[in-house]
């Protein structure tokens, strides 16, 4: 699907009115992920380029909503079976937690999980037969659905308690399954990542590189792939890069990466951040160059702004 959907707007409320302005200035396209090796673990994703956005649902569930809608332009979505409704009910929640990501990209994951809460409280009290093919949905694994985390998030909220702990479940469970990606799929949706999934996707590759259980071949490539993701945060977005470099940093310090990179460790002591970054990305940037069989692009300038 790629169009650029027309939106009547004489009969809708302000809020609505907003929602319209947002979406149509851009375009949305679905695909499909193949998933030949079992490697992904998230029913959708989205990437962008410019204003041209994509939605990419697995296949279990692309392939099962090929099924679930109507043929026929003229039937109506929902008045099926069970089944139907059950799986059309959990499509809006998830299509709703992507368009939300592409209508306000300064969210944060943890915010939007918590939109997709309320979201669905409203549903409960405003359609209660929605809110109950959601949850059928939800605890229904035979097409590979494992909803036991959100549906504690539902309940918990149902019953007013506090839900920052099962957002942050969720939130983990999402950055370990980035993280298992193919590379290929992973620097497609990467730069579309909050800054804090953006480290914690980062930190677990590169902590698999250090990791003796596995083989020298694996840790090889979860460092170049740590390597290939900061250097795209660095061309993206550099104000991020800083804050991302700054929560890796953190966390895991700098000395060993900066040993991958043939830089002394006192690099480590630059004046700022920025200058730290600065140095870094200069000697990633060439690493890359030397080793890539690939075409690798620097950005137009690494040097840090002047504040």
């Amino acid at each position: 699907m790629n169009n650029r959907p027309r939106w009547e707007t004489d009969s809708v409320s302000k809020t609505e009115s907003v929602w319209i302005s947002r979406i149509s200035i851009f375009c949305l396209t679905i695909t499909r992920i193949e998933d030949e090796n079992n490697r992904i673990r998230v029913v959708s994703m989205i990437s962008a380029a410019d204003d041209d956005w994509t939605i990419k649902i697995h296949e279990r569930i692309f392939d099962f909503l090929s099924f679930v809608i109507p043929s026929d332009p003229e039937s109506r979505l929902g008045d099926g079976s069970r089944e139907e409704q059950k799986m059309l009910a959990f499509t809006e929640l998830f299509l709703r937690h992507q368009i939300e990501h592409m209508l306000y990209p300064e969210h944060k994951e943890r915010e939007v999980i918590q939109a997709d809460v309320d979201f669905a409280q409203d549903r409960r009290r405003s359609d209660p037969t929605f809110y109950r093919m959601l949850r059928y949905a939800l605890s229904d694994e035979m097409n590979g659905l494992r909803g036991g985390q959100y549906l504690a998030l539902l309940e918990a909220a149902e019953s007013a308690l506090p839900v920052d702990s099962l957002i942050g479940d969720v939130f983990n469970t999402l950055f370990a399954a980035l993280g298992e990606f193919p590379d290929s799929l992973l620097q497609e949706v990467f730069p579309n990542l909050d800054a804090e999934l953006k480290s914690r996707v980062l930190g677990e590759i590169y902590r698999r590189s250090r990791d003796p259980s596995h083989s020298l071949l694996h840790r090889t490539h979860d460092l170049r792939l740590t390597l290939k993701l900061f250097a795209l945060l660095t061309r993206r977005n550099e104000r991020e890069a800083v804050e991302v470099f700054r929560s890796f940093m953190d966390r895991w310090g700098l000395v060993d990466l900066l040993k991958e990179l043939d830089l002394p460790e006192t690099t480590v002591d630059a004046e700022t951040q920025e200058e730290l970054l600065h140095r870094f990305t200069t000697a990633l940037y060439a690493h890359l160059e030397e080793t890539s069989a690939e075409p690798f692009m620097r950005p137009p300038s690494a040097a840090p702004s002047e504040q």
